[in-house]
């Protein structure tokens, strides 16, 4: 395991220094891309290393938490909010409960894709932070993307409503919180573990 992650993470390294590299070249029109990218900065990468970068994550995030996928779950995330009602923070793939993929596939947020339950989406799964479209955006790419089971932007939505009904309907937030959030684990077939 320990040999895996070296070779992974030296991989990783060696992109990012190609990408440093393919940054600091000068293009067609003489003009300098930014040479102050810090390939340790993953906001920076994030925003400018090749797709291969973010693939190649992809591709061994598996490897490196745990190759058993008959072991994987979902936590279904709630908050408790002031008014001590739960709202919905995510549902989130998990491959035990300490890792988890992220940013799986690079399919992008279509707000339009969940006008059938915006009413829903805006009376138990809102930001306390910010605009709802931002919070939905951000959970879709990064935990929606890398369902076990291959589904839509809606259907995740969709499952996640239909998740958070049943948890409040069976008064199972409360078994599984620390008093400000609840983590329910959800297997593979979307039942309560």
């Amino acid at each position: 395991m320990l040999t895996s992650l070296y070779n992974f993470l030296s991989s990783i390294l060696n992109i990012f220094n190609d990408t440093k590299e393919q940054l600091n070249y000068k293009n067609n029109s003489s003009k300098t891309i930014d040479p102050t990218i810090n390939p340790y900065d993953v906001n920076q990468i994030k925003e400018c290393a090749p797709k291969i970068t973010r693939s190649l994550l992809i591709e061994n995030q598996k490897t490196i938490f745990n190759n058993d996928s008959n072991n994987y779950f979902y936590y279904l995330s709630l908050i408790k909010n002031d008014n001590d009602d739960w709202s919905i923070h995510g549902l989130w793939p998990q491959y035990d409960s300490k890792s988890y993929p992220i940013f799986c596939t690079n399919t992008k947020f279509v707000y339009s894709n969940l006008e059938p339950i915006l009413i829903d989406l805006n009376k138990y799964w809102y930001s306390t932070k910010g605009k709802n479209e931002d919070f939905w955006k951000h959970e879709w790419e990064k935990h929606g993307t890398c369902m076990f089971k291959k589904m839509t932007e809606l259907e995740y939505f969709e499952l996640t409503l239909k998740l958070y009904h049943k948890a409040i309907e069976s008064d199972i937030p409360g078994k599984f919180s620390d008093g400000k959030k609840s983590m329910i684990p959800v297997n593979q077939n979307f039942e309560f573990i």
